[in-house]
């Protein structure tokens, strides 16, 4: 009869062993999940947002799953699992400065002039390479006019269907701003003479092989004049002709 009862009893020890293993790790699972919780929980957001959205903006736009009040996982989702794709923007990079904070800093892309194109807008950067499109026109940006465009493809050289155009339109917008200049608008005419529109006033540049001289006196110019709206005629203007046509803008 003792024998018996011994048997049951290790049998009834061998098989609580697995349960108390089972246990332990689940202790030992849910502590370290409370652990993971209070020191990694989010609290300190620095935000460097680039000139295309605002702070809040980018708030918005990354904090969208549950598991982003927690540092490690929210940095991990963001560089790695869940890469976002913002209009305008070349990377987002999100660096944890320590288990509570991080830095969020967007990088945007290099956006030097646009093309309007059925409705829309598309932009390139300096090297003539579509980077974006849009329907909402960036503030600052010169929208080029007078070529042919029948099309883009993003990543890819943007053409505007005559040969040296965009080395000639990429030398214009370099040297506003060399000159701190912004123009609403480069034109191309039917013999690629080049108008543009600054602050209200139409400049007139015609056609020329550098453009660095003409480019270089439209603020001398503007600085003479009194307020108002003016046609600042730089066609005929060389080294050896020095006179600038004005007239009041009709």
């Amino acid at each position: 009869m003792r024998r018996n009862d011994e048997n049951e009893e290790l049998a009834a020890d061998k098989s609580a062993g697995p349960l108390i293993i089972r246990l332990i790790v689940l202790l030992a699972l849910a502590a370290a999940v409370i652990v993971f919780i209070t020191c990694f929980k989010l609290e300190n957001v620095e935000i460097r947002p680039g000139s295309h959205y605002t702070e809040e903006e980018i708030r918005q736009k990354l904090f969208t799953k549950k598991t982003d009040a927690y540092t490690v996982l929210f940095v991990f989702r963001i560089n790695k699992l869940d890469v976002p794709k913002l209009t305008f923007v070349e990377k987002v990079d999100v660096e944890m400065t320590d288990r509570n904070s991080v830095i969020i800093e967007v990088h945007d892309k290099a956006i030097t002039g646009c093309i309007e194109h059925m409705g829309s807008y598309v932009y390139f950067d300096r090297e003539g390479i579509a980077v974006d499109s849009s329907s909402s026109r960036l503030e600052g940006i010169p929208l080029v006019k007078g070529v042919e465009f029948g099309g883009y493809t993003q990543g890819k050289p943007v053409d505007l269907g005559r040969s040296g155009l965009f080395d000639t339109l990429l030398e214009i917008i370099m040297l506003l701003g060399k000159n701190k200049l912004t123009a609403d608008d480069i034109c191309f005419g039917v013999r690629d003479d080049v108008t543009m529109h600054i602050g209200g006033n139409e400049i007139q540049l015609g056609v020329c092989e550098n453009y660095d001289l003409k480019v270089n006196n439209i603020n001398p110019a503007l600085a003479a004049l009194p307020e108002g709206r003016y046609v600042i005629d730089l066609r005929n203007y060389t080294e050896n002709n020095r006179e600038i046509d004005v007239r009041p803008l009709e």
